[in-house]
């Protein structure tokens, strides 16, 4: 351990009594750190880093800080450069550290953007700070010691310990880095910033110095590095594997990225699998990078086999064949750096960063001002934090540069005693009519930096009842950043219809088990009149909706509402059984389509067909049906066929049976064959419109026949019949009956125009004639003076039949009606 004074002469406790101290928050009274009592803070210098613990001193709300947006997507690569603040004068080694800041090093800081659009940009790949030159590394002189550090590639070569690896593959990789001087380059600028600490940790675990090369090979030693297989982070952990050794994956931080956790985990992960071959590294190398389980099935397959089961004869994927390779290239040359002609950074073996330890919440941009960076430089250190604001409860350290503790703990005094937040990040949620963009537009943010801010996407339709961060010049509450886990979304959310293609051996019932469908809906969705489907066929399984869906904090989803946009029906494509002799060109040319037509709708990529095949001969299509709720479309009307029932007609249509009734007026549920059913709602207006000259239907009575209630409308039985979708002339007590096919507006146009051919409608007049014994259709039309075919046209008559009773329609001038001197009837 290392202890940490500053210039004035104050030194921190010795080894015993920081031990003392750790964890306690008290610091000795009559020192400079005195002064920081109220933050409580505990300085110790361990595995490669220095740890501040800074506690709370109490809730204020001020402040008028607002802190960036930061989104690791926006991460191209890390930074390649940690400078040092200006002004580092007083050195820090072992095993003592001193140093003085520049006076004013707290306003020297770089210029910070006034806006959170300006903190993305500030951290694009242009804005990175430049490669780290001997200053930013090695900008201490000695305080207590005569000689300057030493070198820490040289500790490093020291503590090889791994055995050659006899194989091509390591002189191949060589070559590899050797051509590659600024790919080298880059890695080793980065590794500057962490190796002295993943080098601590080895040593204190006693492991070769060869693991600290290993992040070279996983990550090129970018922290925020993201394989294809969701790998993270220096190590290169995966999802399951991180969360097996402690390193938290949630919407604040992702811990896999996190310096000083990750080489924790990832040594942790080593001396297990060291332990699990029997002191073989190349074999926990191997099970590093392919995984345990993979490596022991490998080597009990060689065993099996009585072949050699060590890293070279085991059979495993190239990635791992090459892996240990790299890794010991590596070493090769670092360990020959002269003599291959490579020049090595400088590199001093003191620590780079120290580690603060929190407990409260702080803006991720106030911290990187008080710690003398940009936000770039800070994001390179503090990979780990998601959002704009850092949450003790999730991860309490931050790292900062060595050389700017004593000017970040001067900051946070100064700060503090302002009495101004230091979080500004609070909770808000949506109201009702209010928009994302409105919220955005009063924190001063754009909606897109907003939703990245909160690590959402833009392409999300919120809605109120969303829970998010929003930055507040008020401030916000440690309690408030404490208990907000992640945001609360509502949203709404269009799911388009879904399409199921039959694979074989399936079943319409097990398709439906599937997608939570039953078998009737099914059929009822794509026109199937059985339960019979073919392999290759393609059913409609999920109608479009719309759904409100609510995504709670944990990650777990609830949907708070749906409605059908509108109700599809998947007819599937007309079918012709293969017959013997047939070919497929025949075929094409029977149903006047393509050859190629053919292949694509029955995946058919040769020619050959067999006998009893069914192919598709016409491309299946899918029709809109107005769905139930949607009220203001035109009604669908269903034909009803043979052995349909109405309870079966609702399910197809996925109406229910009490809808279908109110739309036809059934008071049962006795349908006739023929009859057409509307199986959709219909405004008011619309029904208006449809409505006939006298009645649009009729209900029939008790004792009435079909043959009365056509002399009744004036309409042939034989016109009933066809308007009804009837067989026969029997009628039922209760039935409805369409009464006449035409809507008032047409039927009305027609007639009058018919008429005026004859003489104007105004003139005109309807009179009623009751068929007398010995009357005739020419008889009465003689008598009023109109054609027979005029008098058949008024009546619905076909024939020159009439019945004794009937009573005729006639439509004659009013000059030519005469008033009858004794009944007083018009004639």
């Amino acid at each position: 351990m290392k202890s940490l004074a500053n210039n004035g002469g104050a030194k921190l406790p010795d080894l015993a009594d920081q031990t003392k101290l750790i964890g306690t928050g008290l610091i000795k009274t009559g020192t400079r750190w005195a002064r920081y009592s109220a933050i409580a803070m505990t300085i110790i210098v361990a595995a490669g880093c220095s740890t501040v613990a800074l506690g709370p001193t109490g809730g204020n709300d001020q402040s008028a800080t607002r802190g960036p947006v930061v989104d690791r997507r926006d991460i191209a690569h890390i930074p390649d450069q940690m400078p040092a603040a200006d002004g580092v004068t007083t050195p820090v080694v072992r095993p003592t550290l001193a140093r003085t800041p520049e006076a004013g090093a707290v306003n020297a800081s770089p210029p910070q953007p006034d806006n959170v659009a300006g903190l993305l940009r500030s951290m694009g790949p242009d804005a990175y700070p430049p490669e780290p030159d001997d200053a930013s590394i090695s900008g201490y002189i000695t305080a207590q010691e005569p000689e300057p550090p030493g070198d820490l590639w040289q500790r490093i070569r020291d503590g090889f310990a791994m055995p050659e690896l006899p194989t091509k593959l390591v002189q191949q990789k060589e070559q590899m880095y050797l051509k590659r001087p600024d790919y080298m380059n880059r890695m080793m600028a980065r590794g500057s910033r962490y190796l002295y600490h993943i080098v601590e940790e080895i040593e204190r675990r006693g492991m070769p110095t060869e693991i600290a090369l290993l992040p070279f090979v996983e990550s090129a030693m970018n922290p925020v590095a993201m394989s294809h297989a969701k790998a993270a982070g220096l190590w290169q952990f995966i999802p399951s594997t991180g969360r097996a050794y402690d390193l938290k994956q949630n919407w604040w931080v992702d811990n896999r990225r996190d310096v000083v956790q990750s080489t924790r985990a990832a040594l942790d992960y080593l001396e297990m699998l060291h332990e699990m071959h029997n002191g073989d590294w190349f074999l926990a190398l191997a099970s590093y990078n392919w995984g345990e389980g993979s490596v022991g099935k490998a080597i009990a397959r060689n065993k099996r086999q009585g072949k050699p089961t060590d890293y070279l004869s085991l059979r495993m994927p190239r990635e791992t064949r090459h892996y240990v390779p790299k890794l010991i290239a590596l070493k090769n040359i670092i360990e020959n750096a002269d003599s291959l002609g490579v020049a090595l950074p400088e590199l001093l073996d003191q620590p780079y960063f120290v580690v603060i330890e929190k407990t409260r919440p702080i803006d991720l941009e106030l911290a990187a001002k008080f710690a003398g960076l940009s936000v770039a430089e800070f994001v390179a250190l503090n990979p780990a934090h998601n959002r704009p604001v850092i949450s003790a409860s999730r991860n309490n350290q931050i790292k900062i540069p060595a050389a700017n503790l004593e000017s970040f703990l001067t900051a946070i005094e100064k700060h503090e005693a302002s009495g101004q937040s230091f979080a500004t990040w609070r909770p808000y949620t949506l109201r009702k009519n209010e928009s994302l963009a409105q919220v955005a537009k009063r924190a001063g943010l754009s909606t897109e930096d907003l939703l990245k801010a909160n690590g959402l996407s833009s392409k999300r339709h919120l809605i109120a009842g969303t829970r998010i961060l929003v930055p507040d010049t008020r401030g916000a509450k440690d309690e408030q950043i404490a208990a907000f886990a992640a945001p609360t979304i509502v949203e709404i959310v269009n799911l388009p219809a879904r399409y199921h293609r039959v694979r074989r051996n399936e079943s319409l019932s097990r398709i439906g088990k599937r997608w939570g469908v039953s078998t009737k809906t099914l059929r009822a969705w794509n026109g199937l009149k059985s339960n019979t489907i073919r392999s290759g066929q393609r059913l409609l399984v999920r109608q479009p909706t719309r759904q409100t869906v609510q995504t709670a904090a944990n990650g777990g989803t609830k949907v708070l509402a749906a409605a059908r946009t509108k109700t599809l029906v998947h007819v599937s494509s007309k079918t012709h059984t293969v017959k013997r002799g047939e070919t497929l060109s025949g075929i094409a040319q029977r149903y006047n389509v393509s050859i190629n037509a053919l292949r694509k709708w029955n995946s058919v990529s040769r020619d050959r067909i067999r006998i009893g095949q069914r192919l598709s001969v016409a491309p299946a299509k899918t029709i809109t049906r107005t769905a139930a709720s949607s009220g203001g479309s035109d009604a669908a009307i269903h034909k009803v066929r043979r052995g349909e029932t109405l309870g079966r007609i609702a399910s197809r249509y996925n109406v229910s049976l009490a809808s279908l009734r109110q739309w036809n007026q059934l008071k049962g549920s006795r349908i006739l064959v023929g009859q057409r059913l509307r199986v959709g709602d219909k405004p008011a207006t619309k029904v208006a419109s449809v409505t006939t000259e006298s009645s649009a239907v009729h209900k029939v009575r008790r004792g009435e026949t079909l043959s009365g209630i056509a002399k009744r409308y004036r309409a042939s039985v034989t016109d009933l019949k066809r308007w009804n979708g009837l067989r026969s002339s029997m009628v039922m007590i209760g039935q409805t009956l369409k009464v006449a096919p035409v809507p008032a507006g047409k039927r009305s146009k027609k007639i009058a125009a018919a008429d005026t051919s004859i003489q104007p409608a105004s003139s005109l007049r309807t009179v009623s004639h009751k068929v007398a014994r010995g009357d005739t259709l020419s008889g009465i039309a003689s008598r009023y003076g109109v054609s027979i075919k005029d008098l058949k046209r008024w009546n619905s008559i076909r024939g020159s039949k009439i019945q004794l009773g009937d009573k005729l329609d006639v439509k004659v001038r009013a000059s030519t009606l005469t008033r009858n001197k004794r009944s007083g009837k018009i004639t």
